[in-house]
């Protein structure tokens, strides 16, 4: 095998290390999804593949070409679905808590967080679209208009996300007081509605 066939073996490993970790650092709770396994399942095979045909220069670049679109394809599926996770974390940290209980804890909530959160959705279901068209038409992934801004923009939405995690979990002692606050008035107000009534 040449130092160029090598090269690209090694660089071929490093996208495998780096899809990898993604899989392995999905969401608190560890689950494992099927999407970008299958992906590296059929990266392996054109590896494997490549290895076989390595006298036959145009089949070994082609194969290389096919494993490196299946590494790619991995992540952006991790990547897609880290940003899945965190938003959905979010929510449900915050879903038993009226809007106001959150402005009153955590006031950059609704005029920061929020909105970025919501365009980060509208982004990720936009590359989704673009991924869902190009699979119909079979492009593969060197033809594809999603290329390294892609694993940017999601590398940078994925770490905005994990620090809204954190920083919304700094904020949720403050978000529950604001709702036992609300709750003990409610209580107060409907137990002097009672009273006035008894007289």
């Amino acid at each position: 095998m040449s130092d160029n066939l090598v090269e690209n073996l090694i660089y071929l490993k490093n996208l495998y290390i780096k899809a990898i970790a993604l899989l392995e650092n999905y969401d608190r709770e560890k689950k494992s999804y099927i999407g970008p396994h299958n992906e590296l399942r059929n990266a392996f095979d054109h590896i494997m593949r490549m290895i076989e045909k390595k006298d036959v220069e145009v089949s070994f670049y082609e194969e290389f070409r096919g494993a490196e679109s299946h590494l790619l394809r991995a992540g952006y599926d991790a990547y897609e679905l880290i940003c899945i996770n965190h938003i959905n974390y979010i929510k449900n940290v915050l879903g038993s808590y009226s809007p106001n209980d959150i402005s009153i804890g955590f006031s950059d909530y609704y005029s920061i967080i929020r909105p970025n959160i919501v365009d980060i959705e509208k982004e990720t279901a936009k590359i989704r679209e673009v991924k869902r068209q190009e699979k119909e038409t079979q492009k593969s992934v060197v033809e594809s208009t999603l290329g390294n801004d892609t694993f940017t923009y999601y590398f940078e939405a994925a770490n905005k996300l994990e620090n809204y995690m954190k920083e919304i979990d700094r904020h949720i002692i403050s978000i529950r007081d604001a709702y036992n606050d609300r709750i003990k008035k409610k209580k107060m107000t409907i137990k002097k509605k009672i009273c006035k009534l008894k007289k």
